[in-house]
């Protein structure tokens, strides 16, 4: 099912795969940011003690969610994700449908 919606909006609104996968990337941010309990947020989130690698350091995990955030609202922060309204609103500018 996921790959028929893909086709389709891919043919309707044009060749712009990008724009939706930033919004599924949002989508998927919003439930891991609700869920509290969940190993994977404390994954995600996380700082290692350990000492990064020499040369141009790795995207993490909150870095980029922060990005793709100011790119769609500059007022947008990962705490909106607990708005379910609010977050969804960010999911759909995400998929350039409206804008906030």
């Amino acid at each position: 099912m996921e790959a028929q919606y893909l086709i389709t909006y891919v043919n309707v609104n044009g060749p712009n795969i990008q724009k939706y996968l930033v919004s599924k990337r949002r989508e998927w941010d919003g439930h891991i940011w609700r869920d509290k309990d969940s190993q994977m947020r404390q994954v995600v989130i996380s700082k290692p003690n350990k000492t990064r690698p020499r040369g141009r350091p790795r995207q993490r995990w909150m870095d980029r969610v922060k990005k793709d955030l100011m790119q769609v609202d500059k007022t947008a922060i990962i705490e909106d994700a607990d708005n379910r309204d609010r977050w969804r609103g960010i999911v759909e500018a995400a998929k350039g449908l409206n804008g906030l």
